[in-house]
């Protein structure tokens, strides 16, 4: 079985506020990290693609926080995956 949990925050950098999102699989290893202007479907999308077709693997749970437009990209790239939505106090 392999679980990723999806994380995200908003970082200053160069004095623009982003949003950094990243997966961790169930070992505690970082996939991978994404810096996005936004937080929406488009820039979820973007990060679900590079790290699927970079690491070639498709999880079977993703756990993530309750944003609402983890599910309908999840169902569209992952529709496999069982997803699970957590509150950032759940995923620690």
């Amino acid at each position: 079985m392999t679980r990723w949990f999806v994380d995200g925050t908003y970082v200053r950098v160069n004095g623009v506020w982003r949003y950094v999102c990243r997966a961790v699989d169930q070992h505690g290893q970082v996939i991978d990290v994404f810096i996005s202007p936004r937080r929406d479907a488009d820039a979820a999308r973007r990060f679900f693609h590079r790290v699927l077709t970079t690491l070639k693997i498709t999880p079977t749970e993703v756990v993530t926080d309750p944003n609402p437009v983890y599910p309908r990209v999840l169902d569209d790239l992952v529709p496999s995956a069982w997803h699970l939505r957590r509150t950032a106090c759940q995923l620690i």
